[in-house]
């Protein structure tokens, strides 16, 4: 359309300055027609000039706005969790204040993430740190925007990369499967007869039945127990879990770790801790291997949660969106490959911060001492269900008695009535006071 305009000025415009069209004109005629030629070149109206303008601003900004995928690292030690939350400090608020400073997002972005589009792919908890996470959203894409957007973040978050994505691409959504490690001094699976220590050293016998506990995990089971106000029935307490393992034993600063690392579909609020906990208990000596099984059943059992400290978001993955869009030849595949260097050496970072905190303040230690306050018997249950059979027999023998109390007294009542006695007796002889009227 402001083509075809255009072009009709352009075609009045020679018309008007052709000499045999001038001829046909008087002297005024001309003079008039000429000025608002040169008026309409020189000087178009102020509302098609700012709509001109504005129309340009807007294609301007919709050509840089793009869906993309953004790679963080991060250190979870000092923040809340990877969500936002009002009056607490998280890794998301601390991004989006540095997306906003490096001007990829608005300041109404900035307010309402829904403005852009914004999604998680995993919500870390409190304490928690991630090798990688993956977020998505609506950007402005600059040609230097990793740069911009780290030097507005504190050291403990990295931005690792950025892949441009589909329109309507969602992490969350579009994640296949999520893979956590959990860094664990070895003493934390020494038995209970052999002193916990620093320099305890596990043996093969030890780490052969620790990876048969976790091997136990592996497949769909209802981990209701294993997080917070999930019951038994409730469909989203079936998780699948695609592995759980563990690796070769190394040596830091004088102590011994093991890395745990576990592969899933998704996972519930402290469910991975609430795993690895369990399974130290079992190998602490505190219960038997059967509470796994009893954890899955109907009833509740106490399953303690390891600390926060050892446990840090892997990766995630992306295996459909990959295989739908990835080959497609207009899609990159969302992947860390490119990212590859960078995050496994902020990843021993990661470890080093896990190791440096456990040696200053060895809350593995304290952890393992509270152990014994737990009951891991199943007598608790069992005593409940004990008491709640009693409750409701003496509940069933009182309302018998009532009734052949109410029966009886009706029966008496009707014999005083007739013989003009102003009491009965009620069961063992024991007299009933009763008005009857005369």
């Amino acid at each position: 359309m402001r083509l075809i305009v255009s072009l009709s000025r352009v075609c009045c415009w020679l018309r008007r300055c052709n000499p045999f069209y001038r001829l046909s004109m008087t002297e005024e005629a001309v003079e008039q027609a000429a000025d608002e030629s040169a008026r309409e070149i020189r000087c178009p109206t102020a509302k098609r000039a700012k709509f001109d303008k504005d129309e340009t601003q807007e294609t301007t900004n919709k050509e840089k706005r793009r869906k993309v995928a953004l790679f963080l690292s991060y250190i979870g030690s000092g923040y809340n969790g990877m969500q936002k939350n009002p009056g607490v400090r998280s890794i998301e608020e601390d991004l989006i204040v540095a997306l906003s400073k490096a001007g990829t997002i608005t300041d109404e972005c900035r307010e309402k993430l829904d403005k852009m589009n914004f999604q998680r792919c995993a919500r870390t908890d409190k304490g928690v740190s991630a090798a990688v996470n993956v977020v998505s959203l609506k950007m402005l894409v600059k040609e230097n925007a990793l740069d911009l957007i780290n030097s507005q973040l504190p050291a403990q978050i990295r931005v690792m990369g950025l892949i441009q994505t589909t329109k309507k691409f969602d992490c969350k959504h579009w994640c296949s499967s999520r893979s956590y490690e959990y860094l664990s001094p070895t003493f934390a699976f020494a038995p209970s007869y052999e002193k916990t220590r620093r320099d305890f050293r596990i043996s093969d016998e030890i780490l052969s039945r620790v990876r048969y506990l976790l091997y136990k995990y592996n497949g769909t089971h209802r981990f209701h127990n294993f997080t917070a106000r999930i019951r038994p029935s409730d469909p989203s307490a079936q998780r699948y879990i695609k592995e759980f393992n563990c690796g070769q034993p190394f040596e830091r600063q004088g102590m011994e770790f093991v890395v745990l690392r576990v592969n899933g579909q998704s996972f519930m609020l402290h469910q991975i801790r609430k795993m690895i906990g369990l399974v130290m208990t079992i190998a602490q000596g505190h219960s038997e291997e059967d509470i796994i099984q009893r954890a899955w059943g109907g009833d509740r059992v106490d399953v303690p949660r390891a600390p926060a400290l050892g446990l840090l978001l892997d990766r995630p993955y992306f295996d459909a969106y990959n295989k739908k869009y990835g080959t497609d030849g207009c899609h990159e595949c969302v992947n860390v490959s490119r990212f590859e260097s960078n995050i496994e050496e902020f990843k021993q970072k990661i470890y080093d911060r896990i190791i440096e905190t456990e040696l200053k303040e060895n809350s593995m230690m304290h952890w393992l001492m509270t152990l014994s306050r737990h009951d891991f018997s199943g007598d608790r249950n069992e005593t409940a269900r004990e008491t709640k059979r009693k409750m409701q027999g003496s509940e069933m023998v009182k309302e018998q008695n009532d009734h052949e109390v109410m029966a009886s007294n009706s029966k008496k009542s009707a014999t005083g009535r007739d013989t003009g006695s102003n009491s009965v007796s009620v069961g063992d002889g024991m007299p009933l006071a009763c008005n009857i009227e005369q």
